[in-house]
């Protein structure tokens, strides 16, 4: 079957992520030293805080409530801690503009695990690169994150396609495996050129 609809991630694709200046930042607050804070925020060690909060089962407050409690933050307003946890953000432009020209020609769509704090972040930072996404399949939305085959499936619901007329695309091996689990065809970004050569092998050209 012809793939004629890409999912693309957020992080790591579209957008750098530095967590490390997050956590640099909130450790002046903290009694716990700048390494513990900044495993806490590890894109592969996530608390269960972490899980929840992205899956939509806390609010902006319950989250900041849990977080400064458990690394020790004191005298951070929500406010303050908000501000801290959302600039971490920063366009990958080339990439961008690629998935941008490819939206003329095929259904582009964003399908991230993020949480409602960061959605603000990162939908201000696109701007009016966000009208590309025919649909934007959010964990802290849908209630489910990745590598759950249900939100690949919750995606294809939302775009009212099959599978297998998707192409999937995330810097994480795992969550491309995941994608290809539920019957895509996954790709790991390392490379625009990496991602451009494995999209014109299936067909897809921008």
């Amino acid at each position: 079957m012809k793939i004629d609809t890409i999912i693309s991630d957020l992080g790591g694709v579209l957008v750098e992520v530095d967590k490390a200046a997050m956590a640099r930042l909130l450790a002046k607050y903290s009694s716990l030293p700048f390494e513990e804070i900044n495993r806490h925020f590890s894109n592969r060690i996530l608390t269960d805080i972490d899980i929840e909060f992205g899956k939509g089962l806390l609010t902006p407050e319950e989250f900041y409530s849990r977080v400064t409690s458990q690394l020790k933050i004191t005298g951070l307003s929500f406010e303050m801690f908000r501000k801290i946890y959302c600039e971490i953000f920063r366009r990958k432009e080339e990439v961008i503009a690629f998935l941008r020209r490819l939206s003329s020609r095929c259904t582009v769509a964003l399908l991230s695990n993020t949480d409602a704090l960061h959605m603000e972040s990162w939908a201000a930072l696109l701007g009016e690169d966000m009208k590309m996404f025919r649909q934007l399949i959010l964990s802290f939305q849908v209630h489910k994150a990745k590598p759950d085959r249900e939100i690949f499936l919750e995606a294809t619901r939302k775009l009212n396609v099959v599978p297998q007329q998707c192409a999937f695309i995330d810097d994480k091996q795992e969550y491309a495996d995941a994608a290809g689990k539920a019957g895509m065809c996954g790709i790991r970004f390392v490379s625009l050129q990496q991602l451009e050569s494995d999209l014109a092998k299936l067909g897809v050209s921008a």
